[in-house]
């Protein structure tokens, strides 16, 4: 497994190259896949998730922002161990971070693997997954605030009743779409500072239904 984090550089429409952001490195190995974290500059330990599979790995602002997932196999158990914690990475300081979560309301969290989410505003929203420790998949939705620091109770209305469940669902994706409209704000409040922002939940102005229709004239 692997632990480096690239990113692909379009800026040059004809050549776009790889660039590597985070080596990854920790020594030395131990056993089993596990490792001791390697020590930065000024003798602390770097705050890093280490190698990661089925997770999931979205951006927040300047930041990149990983939930979950599970590491190497590990073999005196014959399984991989599975998380729920959150890492963000400065892209512009290029170091790891990780948030000390706390869960506000009565929700539960599981960890998992092959989970789908993405952020919308400040909020991470996480959608099923399986649980390796229980061999459960998942029909749960989970929300993180990004800016609070806190998974938040998710209050989940279906369209259609019961029938409108989405189900336990496992291996999938989904895509926050972010509608950079006109007219409903001043500079202060415009669409693009509000994009990575709590106060995006709050915006009537977005909070309207999906119409098909009106999003095809659009495109």
């Amino acid at each position: 497994m692997f632990e480096e984090l690239r990113l692909i550089d379009t800026t040059h429409k004809q050549d776009w190259n790889w660039v590597l952001l985070d080596t990854g490195d920790v020594t030395p190995k131990k056993k089993d896949g596990e490792s001791t974290p390697k020590k930065e500059e000024g003798g602390e330990v770097a705050d890093r998730p280490g190698p990661r599979t089925a997770t999931v790995f979205s951006r927040w602002g300047d930041k990149l922002i990983l939930f979950g997932g599970s590491g190497p196999y590990i073999s005196h158990i014959k399984s991989r161990r599975s998380y729920y914690d959150i890492y963000l990475f400065d892209t512009k300081t290029k170091r790891w971070n990780q948030n000390k979560t706390k869960i506000k309301g009565k929700q539960s969290l599981n960890k998992r693997i092959n989970h789908a989410g993405d952020v919308l505003g400040s909020i991470l929203a996480v959608y099923g997954g399986y649980d390796s420790e229980v061999k459960e998949i998942l029909d749960d939705l989970v929300l993180y605030d990004i800016e609070e620091h806190a998974w938040v109770e998710a209050d989940i209305r279906y369209l259609k009743g019961e029938q409108g469940k989405i189900g336990k669902r496992s291996k999938l994706t989904v895509t926050s779409v972010f509608f950079n409209g006109t007219g409903m704000f001043n500079d202060a409040q415009s669409p693009k500072s509000l994009k990575w922002n709590r106060r995006l939940w709050f915006q009537e102005a977005l909070q309207k239904p999906f119409s098909p229709a009106e999003f095809a004239k659009t495109g």
